[in-house]
């Protein structure tokens, strides 16, 4: 076997050195010569009536028999132009609520702690006030 036709697209060897999605839902490698290349298209799967998928736990759901059939695509090729692919975003359901509860408590407890610091302060000072 020889090698017939050589193609050079004027890039040397890289190394991969990072990677993002864009809002086509595709993940790009950024590569240490200089060269950005799409690695991989994250596929979109669209229901006739994605209202009724059976949901399992959190943000994760299962296909039931009134969601109808099931179609995946390529996130620019969905039909109706429904696609909203927002790669630096974070969907409210993915906010783990009991975690938020235990901060929102804390600061609280925070709160409620410095402000007794301060009463008891503030008493001293009169206390110390009313000596003289």
């Amino acid at each position: 076997n020889y090698i017939r036709t050589l193609v050079q697209d004027g890039y040397g060897q890289g190394e991969l050195t990072g990677t993002t999605f864009n809002d086509r839902g595709e993940l790009v490698g950024s590569y240490d010569n200089g060269k950005t290349m799409t690695l991989f298209k994250v596929p979109v799967a669209t229901f006739v009536s994605e209202n009724n998928l059976e949901a399992i736990s959190g943000n994760l759901f299962h296909r039931s028999e009134a969601a109808g059939d099931v179609s995946v695509w390529a996130a620019e090729d969905v039909p109706g132009g429904r696609t909203a692919i927002a790669p630096q975003s974070v969907e409210n359901s993915t906010v783990d609520i009991e975690d938020e509860f235990t901060k929102m408590i804390m600061t609280q407890k925070a709160y409620s702690s410095n402000a007794t610091v301060f009463k008891t302060a503030d008493e001293m000072t009169t206390v110390a006030r009313d000596l003289k």
